[in-house]
């Protein structure tokens, strides 16, 4: 019986975890996968941020695996930010495509950086 209860739950935190990349995939940030986990499945907030940095790691290492390199995970940001730009601007959102002009200007690193002496 023990052995049973003890299986379940590993097949509960497995199911947990996998969820948590799932989330992660879809681009939601860690403290909302962390809220929406803990909320789902009535667990803490502590128990929730175990998950999703265990979630992470696979994420990492899958990306490891596949041997992406900077460049093409670059490549697939700037395309991604390229797209939320163009649907704010269709949706007539400027405070979004302010945001997503910022956010390729910093990944790419456009303009000079203004220093202060």
């Amino acid at each position: 019986m023990a052995v049973e209860s003890l299986m379940a739950a590993r097949s509960v935190t497995a199911e947990r975890g996998a969820w948590a990349v799932d989330c992660l995939i879809a681009c939601r940030s860690t403290t909302v996968v962390v809220s929406q986990l803990s909320d789902r499945e009535g667990i803490s907030r502590l128990q929730a941020q175990r998950l999703v940095a265990k979630a992470h790691k696979v994420l990492l290492s899958d990306i490891e695996q596949v041997g992406l390199d900077r460049r093409e995970i670059v490549a697939q940001l700037v395309h991604a930010l390229m797209e939320t730009l163009s649907k704010a601007l269709a949706s007539n959102q400027p405070a979004a495509a302010v945001a997503a002009v910022r956010a390729i200007n910093d990944l790419c690193q456009l303009t000079a950086q203004h220093r202060k002496p």
